[in-house]
């Protein structure tokens, strides 16, 4: 990774590094609930966790000085925001689209994020979330947390500097234990079930991109094909899913390793491909349903990497041979 200088700012307070390669700012706008991280004045990463936000997302993502990778709220689809996690179905009640009164029947809070930064530039953020049944809906705790909670997920972003072609990292650890009793986490219906028709099993963390011109979906297996109506539903532990953001503009990408304790691991992944969305997800409940226990966390942990090109089966390999070895036994 590159050296960048690092600014911090909070308010009108700040502290500032800097050297020859650059420097990297972390911004924390208090009254919108927005934190962000800057590489010489571009937008990387933005931590939206606001009231009205259905759950905490990043939006948006992107390289250092390039045009951003996600979408958050398109109008086909404004329960999606970019890069984020959403549970389908917890016990039966919807997390994942909106009822009728614009938000999610199934309630997801959270409380204040923690950011611990150093002075290289990276930097974790901790956050406590809770899954409730929303009708009605109840006070929140003082630590924001629901007081009906069937389910509760401690979450850790650990955000890393780019390198000196911009790439950057970003590992995702959460886990997950039920309240009181056990609950169960379902999803939309994969090929065949009921009537044939493919829906997906998509639940869990989800990326929505951009609209990407020349997009190519690779796994270490190779380039990935789409079926007619542009679902692929491929079979792994790592994919990249790679575009130009519009005529003229370089290949960039989103690549995405599965933690090699994940659950189901390796496992069926869900992309689209279509005129009008461009869309992926490692399908944690693909296979089918999962009951969480009291007792028992269900932990699941993924890195996220950011780039320039569209990567190789080769590269893919590589990378994900490097997050291996990241890892802490």
């Amino acid at each position: 990774m590159a050296l960048f200088g690092l600014a911090i700012t909070a308010g009108c307070q700040s502290q500032m590094k800097t050297t020859e390669e650059g420097q990297l700012t972390w911004r924390n706008v208090e009254h919108e609930s927005v934190t962000a991280l800057d590489a010489n004045g571009h937008l990387m990463f933005e931590l939206r966790y606001g009231p009205t936000e259905d759950e905490p997302a990043i939006h948006p993502v992107g390289l250092p000085g390039a045009a951003a990778l996600t979408r958050d709220r398109p109008s086909d689809h404004p329960w999606h925001h970019g890069l984020w996690f959403a549970w389908k179905y917890i016990d039966g009640i919807n997390y994942w689209e909106h009822g009728p009164d614009g938000r999610p029947v199934g309630r997801t809070t959270w409380g204040e994020p923690k950011f611990d930064i150093y002075p290289d530039g990276s930097a974790r953020v901790s956050l406590e979330l809770s899954y409730g049944h929303a009708e009605p809906r109840t006070p929140l705790s003082e630590s924001g947390t629901e007081p009906d909670a069937r389910l509760r997920e401690s979450r850790e972003l650990t955000i890393h500097p780019p390198a000196n072609d911009g790439t950057w990292a970003m590992d995702w650890e959460s886990s997950f234990r039920a309240v009181s009793a056990a609950v169960t986490l379902d999803r939309t219906p994969m090929l065949g079930e009921p009537d044939g028709v493919f829906y997906g099993g998509y639940a869990g963390l989800s990326l929505r991109l951009v609209q990407l011109i020349d997009r190519q979906v690779t796994t270490i297996e190779g380039t990935v094909p789409f079926s007619s109506n542009s679902r692929a539903q491929p079979h792994g532990n790592a994919l990249d899913y790679s575009g130009r953001t519009s005529e003229g503009a370089p290949l960039v990408g989103i690549a995405v390793f599965e933690h090699p304790d994940n659950l189901r691991c390796p496992r069926s992944w869900y992309a689209i491909r279509s005129d009008t969305m461009t869309f992926f997800t490692p399908a944690v409940l693909a296979e089918g349903p999962l009951i969480v226990e009291p007792k028992k966390d269900l932990q699941l942990a993924w890195r996220i990497v950011v780039h320039p090109g569209s990567w190789t089966p080769a590269r893919i390999s590589s990378e994900r041979s490097q997050y291996l070895t990241s890892l802490v036994p």
